[in-house]
């Protein structure tokens, strides 16, 4: 059976997709707000769970699940080269620029250094366009030199990178043609998977045991075999359920992140799929999630850097609206615009230009490709749920 056929069809006014994305960077904020003010270990989850857990660490997993999902969903839906790499990109790549425009003038502001240093300095260049091409770079000279949490910039960008890593792995295996038949698909998914163990530099890990970065990459890599076998999807409220109780057992028996994992992946995509109208419609206004999550952390430090505050409510009751503001404006000036870019991605003076990037082996691709056009009139993924699978709040 073909896979693309068999995966269930994903509307955004029915599903609630935007409402995960801009709760889980809604998190990762809130758990800034602590780390930020210095009160790191106030937080809620950190106290609850002893300090092994907190906010923002479990929305970066929240991130990468639906990330996983609606990408492997992009891949079976429009398996051509160009349009998943094109809609990455324009996912991606826009609003990172605005946001990093706006660490950079930021950066001036709180700067030690003089006006005429801090621009002509290689490291404020370098800051722009290293995290441009996702070589984290997290300071810039001089910049929140006396925070509580100096020179830290924008923390949260460093997952973009493992990010994109996931993606390459999603292009590779579906040009290769082995997501074409769901089984051979899950199976050659999982023996992608099993790279992390014995070869993790495949999936750009270069820290042996680097727990924060294998934990969103498993949710990545289960979230997206759950799209590549739609069957699974009728157990997930019940595999929730058990991952509930199993939860607290593992804090006691051992196991802990399997379990947090695995209730992450099931109870997100359960509560995804069910119909809540009000929910559903969350995103009528715009997806700001992308853009709460690059603007707020150098938001937080400017705020500790203009009040010194060590009180993180105060923190969020500023933050918040200030980062929602700026999510807005990026939405509506850049990142709508540009993914409106992708509609060029199917116009027919590419077609050539996408059959020829397939090898010559993988000819059936192209003819599926073809049968694929013939079906684009069914109802489709929404291309914000599909195409803004981002998932890059900081550690926490």
């Amino acid at each position: 059976m073909n896979t693309a056929a068999a995966i269930a069809r994903v509307d955004h006014r029915a599903n609630n997709f935007d409402f995960l994305r801009f709760v889980a960077a809604s998190l990762v904020l809130y758990s800034h707000c602590f780390a930020l003010t210095g009160m790191g270990g106030a937080e809620p989850l950190v106290r609850l769970t002893m300090g092994e857990y907190a906010f923002g660490g479990l929305a970066v997993r929240v991130f990468f699940v639906i990330s996983g999902y609606l990408v492997m969903q992009s891949w079976l839906r429009r398996p051509r080269i160009i349009v998943f790499a094109g809609a990455r990109c324009l996912r991606i790549f826009p609003g990172l620029a605005l946001a990093l425009a706006y660490s950079v003038a930021v950066g001036a502001i709180a700067t030690t250094l003089s006006f005429s240093e801090y621009w002509s300095h290689t490291q404020t260049h370098e800051y722009f366009w290293h995290n441009l091409t996702l070589q984290t770079e997290f300071f810039l000279p001089g910049v929140f030199e006396h925070n509580l949490a100096p020179r830290a910039v924008n923390g949260s960008l460093w997952s973009l990178y493992y990010e994109l890593r996931a993606y390459v792995v999603v292009l590779a295996l579906g040009v290769a043609g082995l997501f074409f038949r769901r089984w051979i698909g899950a199976v050659a998914w999982i023996a992608a998977a099993s790279l992390i163990v014995m070869w993790p530099q495949a999936w750009g890990i270069v820290v042996a045991d680097d727990w924060p970065v294998i934990n969103v990459f498993a949710c990545f890599i289960v979230a997206a075999l759950v799209a590549l076998v739609p069957q699974l999807q009728r157990s997930l409220g019940w595999i929730a359920l058990v991952s509930v109780i199993a939860v607290p057992l593992a804090f006691r028996f051992g196991g802990r992140d399997v379990a947090i994992d695995a209730l992450l992946v099931s109870g997100t995509l359960w509560f995804a799929r069910r119909r809540l109208p009000g929910v559903a419609a969350f995103g009528r206004f715009g997806d700001f999630s992308y853009g709460v999550f690059l603007f707020a952390f150098p938001t937080q430090q400017l705020i500790a850097w203009l009040t010194a505050t060590h009180e993180p409510y105060l923190m969020l009751a500023i933050a918040f609206p200030a980062t929602v503001a700026l999510a807005a404006l990026s939405w509506h000036l850049v990142e709508r615009p540009c993914l409106a870019l992708k509609r060029h991605l199917e116009m027919p003076r590419l077609q050539a230009f996408r059959a020829a990037a397939l090898p010559p082996a993988f000819a059936w691709l192209r003819r599926k490709s073809v049968r694929d056009d013939a079906a684009a009139s069914a109802p489709e993924a929404s291309n914000r749920a599909i195409d803004s699978g981002i998932s890059s709040p900081s550690r926490g």
